[in-house]
């Protein structure tokens, strides 16, 4: 049902109400009050003002659960407040009309008729309210027989009614027995509100400061129903003389309903002082848990790897599951010791204790949990006290990661013997799972890092791959290609195309010594001066001259390069071949592979009068079919799973049984050849082969 159709019924109740008092002061003025009209008039009216506000309160009862969303009691204690304020106003009443002069007038005046109706409302919003209050907590925390107690309560009920009817209807030598009949009826009822209240575990669950609230109110709550109970029976003074037919109905109603909210109050009220005693121990263990709780949520949100984040938490979690008076958290790096959190402690108090005094050595030193419960007998702790008086008892847990002390958390009194074995025990756990949250913290920013660095590295390989050739010119009568491996992201192969001063085409191939950034590096340096040199050169030979002689002056001491390089003269087969201390040529001819080898030593290895005296060029024809392969050394010390090597025989065995006159099948055949010997087994050297192949 909407809110506008609830609206209905309690403009419906209003207006019955207005139509009451009207009715009542016409019946009063024609001296009607009494009588079957009178009876009719009070008993429809009172009825229809009930259903009306009965329904307006009750309806939708069951679909409108939001205090059940409330934990901490607070919509209890809310709805707590309202009936108790009703209630009171109901005492004052009772007050104001038990004076002499008061009631005289309450009973024989139009104004005692105007307020003996409006105490009439009273009773039903009274009595509607505390019927709701009851059956929507009773109905919140309901077990298996609440339906059945339910059921029994509001027969005994329509009981009591029917008995109230019967009483001012039979004569009265029935009336002492109906009378006595209600009492064992209220005792019933009573004792089935007290058996309906089952379910009050959730008070030992509230915090300290709710308990207090609910014993106080709930304490008062109950004198002043029964003082209500008391009064209900007693209406002399409450009711307007003509309406002492009808009363005793509503009066009931409203004593019924006093008696099932005050039993409601008090099987609370019992239940909340059980758990007073211990309501220090439970709130300690429900902080130490939620505490726990929330510790790991931040243990499984640790990656985003704010560490700073994470001591803050540690160390505001650690203070508030121990109830200490303060707490700090210092990490450990670079044999530096930083306070990297602290609550209700002066940071530069800390660091001057550490810096002065070395506290932080001490602490360092312990391995395991600790209380101390008065600081003043520990003697490590004397110079503490004078920088940090306001320490008399602390816990040290020490903060591990699997490989290394992280840092310490300290947590303090200012008391002395404040701090316990329990505060040590669940600190305890708060180091294990402070451990786990570093570890992730740990692991992740490894993780990062590998991430940042891998993807580094694939940059840094993608660019290394635009410095070779994207594709390979293709001379006349000559078939030519290549590949390169770097046995990781990048590497220091290296091999290239370019144009010599008189117009040939020159191939080379070098190898930077080592592996990795460090080879990438020269191996870009060695790019730009082939490019820059080549147009000066005239030869393969005069061009590995120039190279060294910009190198040798550039590279660190221990690095070098190794390097071919072949001069296509003309279309008909003849070339020059040079070679700076680079693996041997590999010339195949009519089927068979030999080495060609001339002289010649790395570059940046000596000076360039030693090198130009050291290396030679060698003429060469290619006749149809033959082919001249320059590879790196990664191809031949390729290894497999059991260590051993490739080597120059198989390679050589290889290309004497490759009859393809393609390069680039030439090339696909050697890899598939040295992939499948080496199976799942990584390489350990970057790898690269040219081919130059005569048609």
């Amino acid at each position: 049902m909407s809110k506008y159709n609830k609206l209905v019924f309690l403009v419906s109740g209003i207006i019955f109400f207005l139509v009451r008092i009207t009715g009542d002061m016409l019946l009063y003025s024609l001296d009607m009050s009494k009588g079957d009209t009178a009876f009719y008039w009070y008993f429809i009216t009172t009825a229809a003002i009930f259903i009306s506000f009965g329904i307006y309160f009750f309806r939708d009862i069951n679909q409108n659960k939001d205090y059940l969303s409330d934990s901490s009691g607070d919509a209890f204690l809310n709805s707590t407040y309202q009936t108790f304020v009703l209630s009171l106003i109901g005492v004052l009443l009772v007050i104001f009309f038990s004076f002499k002069d008061t009631s005289a007038l309450f009973r024989r005046s139009y104004v005692g008729l105007i307020l003996s109706d409006l105490f009439f409302i009273y009773t039903v919003i009274v009595t509607i309210i505390n019927f709701q209050f009851t059956y929507k907590w009773l109905w919140a925390r309901r077990h298996r027989l609440t339906k059945f107690y339910l059921f029994m309560i509001g027969l005994l009920i329509l009981i009591i009614l029917a008995n109230e009817i019967a009483i001012m209807v039979l004569s009265k030598d029935y009336q002492g027995f109906l009378q006595n009949v209600s009492t064992v009826v209220f005792v019933i009822i009573g004792l089935l509100s007290f058996l309906v209240n089952k379910k009050t575990s959730w008070i030992a669950y509230l915090p300290r400061t709710q308990k207090t609230k609910f014993f106080w109110i709930l304490m008062l709550n109950i004198i002043i129903v029964i003082k209500l109970l008391l009064e209900t029976g007693n209406d002399t003074s409450l009711v307007f003389e003509s309406f002492r037919i009808v009363y005793p109905l509503t009066l009931s109603l409203l004593a019924i309903s006093f008696l099932i909210y005050g039993v409601y109050l008090f099987r609370i009220f019992m239940s909340l002082l059980a758990a007073m005693p211990s309501s220090v121990i439970v709130e300690r263990k429900s902080s130490e848990l939620s505490s726990l709780t929330y510790l790991n949520k931040v243990i499984a949100e640790s990656a985003n790897n704010d560490r700073k984040a994470l001591f803050d938490t540690v160390t505001n979690l650690a203070l508030q599951a121990s109830s200490a008076y303060g707490a700090w958290t210092e990490i450990y790096a670079d044999d530096r010791t930083e306070v990297s959190s602290c609550v209700n402690v002066n940071p530069e108090s800390i660091e001057n204790l550490h810096n002065i005094y070395k506290i932080d050595r001490y602490l360092m030193s312990l391995t395991q949990p600790l209380l101390f419960e008065s600081v003043r007998e520990v003697k490590e702790f004397e110079p503490l006290l004078k920088l940090l008086p306001q320490v008399k008892s602390m816990i040290i847990v020490p903060l591990y990661t699997s490989t290394r002390r992280e840092g310490t958390l300290v947590i303090f009194d200012s008391e002395d013997f404040a701090m316990e074995q329990d505060d040590l025990n669940i600190l305890t756990a708060f180091g294990d799972n402070v451990r786990i949250a570093l570890e992730n913290s740990r692991l992740v920013r490894e993780s990062v890092e590998k991430e940042r660095y891998r993807n580094e590295m694939m940059l840094a390989r993608t660019m290394q791959k635009k410095l070779l050739p994207q594709v390979i010119p293709q001379l006349e009568n000559y078939s030519i290609s290549a590949f390169s491996i770097p046995a990781m992201e990048v590497g220091g192969d290296y091999y290239d195309v370019v144009r010599l001063k008189n117009g040939n085409y020159c191939y080379l191939i070098g190898d930077v010594s080592g592996k990795g950034i460090s080879a990438a590096f020269y191996m870009s340096q060695l790019k730009g001066v082939v490019l820059s040199k080549a147009e000066e050169s005239d030869s393969a030979m005069e061009l590995l001259c120039k190279i060294n002689s910009i190198l040798y002056k550039n590279m660190e001491s221990q690095m070098f390069i190794t390097m071919s390089a072949v001069s296509v003269n003309d279309s008909a087969g003849n070339i020059s071949i040079a070679r700076a201390g680079h693996m041997p040529f590999i010339y195949k001819s009519d089927g068979i592979a030999v080495n060609i080898v001339p002289k010649g030593i790395g570059i940046g290895l000596t000076g360039e009068i030693i090198f130009n005296e050291n290396i030679e060029q060698k003429d060469l024809f290619l006749k149809i079919g033959d082919s001249l392969i320059l590879y790196t050394d990664g191809l031949n010390e390729m290894r497999n799973s059991d260590g051993v090597e490739f080597g120059f025989d198989k390679l050589k065995n290889k290309i004497e049984l490759l009859t393809t006159n393609d390069a680039i099948e030439f090339i696909d055949e050697i890899k598939s050849t040295v992939n499948n010997f080496a199976g799942d087994y990584k390489h350990h050297d970057d790898m690269t082969m040219l081919i130059l192949m005569k048609h």
